[in-house]
Parts: C-alpha cells; sequence; structure tokens
C-alpha cells in the first residue's frame, strides 16, 4: 500500500504524518487488495470547522473518498478514516454476496 500525505495551508508535521499513516495501517490491514491512499488535510477560514480532511482510497477494483470537516486536525482525520472505511467495508460486503 502507497501512503501519501499531503498537508494544504499548514506546516507539514511528521509526527502526525506518521500517526495518521500507522492508523490508515492498522484500519485496513496488510491487504493486497489496496493499491494507494491519499490523505490531505487543509486548514480552512473557517471559524467552526476550520480543519478539512480528505481520503482517498484505491483497491484492485474501485475508488473511494471520505471527508469529514471539524474543529481540530485530528478529529477530521478520525471521521473521515471512519467514513472510509465502512464506505470501504460496505462494498466489500456487496461483492463477497
Amino acid at each position: 500500500m502507497i501512503l501519501t500525505c499531503n498537508f494544504i495551508n499548514t506546516n507539514h508535521i511528521p509526527a502526525i504524518e506518521q500517526f495518521m499513516q500507522s492508523l490508515v495501517s492498522k484500519t485496513f490491514g496488510d491487504t493486497n487488495e489496496i493499491g494507494s491512499v491519499v490523505i490531505d488535510l487543509k486548514l480552512e477560514n473557517s471559524l467552526q470547522a476550520p480543519w478539512n480532511c480528505v481520503i482517498r482510497l484505491n483497491d484492485t477494483d474501485r475508488a473511494y473518498k471520505a471527508e469529514a470537516w471539524a474543529a481540530n486536525h485530528l478529529t477530521a482525520f478520525s471521521q473521515a478514516l471512519k467514513r472510509l472505511k465502512k464506505y470501504w467495508d460496505k462494498q466489500g460486503e456487496g461483492l463477497r454476496a
């Protein structure tokens, strides 16, 4: 699995990048189905939810995308990852049925 983290309108924070990479690896495990995961963490001009996280996953059959907005960068990432996992699991159930 190729994992890319992009920090947009904010400084690159290696510790956060490493945390996000480890959580993605833990969430999806060592599956050969996933080709790449791209995480875009953006700081926007919003008072209520300035952090936006978009995660795109490409597996052997499909592409998935999940997005979340939050007041905290880790919350935005966690919510987007949870949504992505839900979409990915749901599609897998459909393929196994």
